[in-house]
């Protein structure tokens, strides 16, 4: 016969740290849903943690430009606009 799963008890808190991005999901969702099963709580915080990243990103980007010269010639996308894009879409 199959084990029975058990539910994990969590702190409340993220497993791992967030930055301020993705600590206002985790606590809105822990407010209106109180997650607490194992994996509910992992996608809850790779979720966050996407929602960080791309805010990393779009600071970087807004800092360097979405748009760079290559050469003093070529027009280039800056590289993270893709990754940016990706986890906004994810999340």
């Amino acid at each position: 016969m199959a084990a029975k799963l058990k539910l994990i008890e969590t702190s409340g808190g993220p497993p791992r740290a967030l930055g301020k991005h993705g600590m206002a999901p985790w606590r809105r969702v822990q407010e209106e849903y109180d997650v607490s099963d194992a994996a509910g709580v992992e996608l809850l915080c790779l979720a966050a943690q996407a929602l960080d990243r791309a805010k990393i990103c779009r600071e970087q980007i807004d800092q360097m430009g979405e748009l760079g010269v290559v050469n003093g010639v070529a027009v280039k996308e800056h590289p993270l606009l893709r990754h940016e894009i990706a986890k906004e879409v994810s999340s």
